[in-house]
């Protein structure tokens, strides 16, 4: 993952240029198991105690104050709201640093490196 933060902003891609650094090795992504799951997994959560639901929507959307493109208004019951925007640069696209991001799980009433359960984010 990138971070944009204050003290190490990001480099700058240069215009036009797609693909790897010249002479340099194709990225590779490699994605831990389980750390993408489908809507059968989310369904299964539901009232689990071992899980913790987090819900990326904006607060509107959340509250069932905004329709959602989603087909219905609101949040699962249990869900909890870290909203995307809240540990997203809105300038450049990238994760916030470890400590904005801490601090809106914090906001929304959970405990990174406290809690327990598995937290799943939809």
């Amino acid at each position: 993952l990138r971070y944009a933060t204050e003290s190490a902003p990001p480099p700058a891609e240069p215009e036009g240029r797609e693909g790897p650094p010249s002479g340099g090795p194709s990225p590779r992504l490699r994605w831990r198991d389980g750390a993408f799951v489908g809507k059968e997994a989310v369904l299964r959560s539901v009232g689990n105690a071992d899980v913790a639901l987090i819900d990326s929507l904006k607060p509107e959307s959340y509250s069932g104050a905004r329709p959602s493109r989603y087909g219905r208004r609101g949040h699962i019951a249990s869900a909890v709201n870290v909203p995307y925007a809240r540990v997203v640069d809105p300038a450049s696209g990238l994760f916030l640093g470890p400590r904005e991001i801490r601090s809106a799980f914090v906001a929304a009433g959970l405990r990174p490196n406290e809690d327990a359960r598995r937290w799943l984010l939809y």
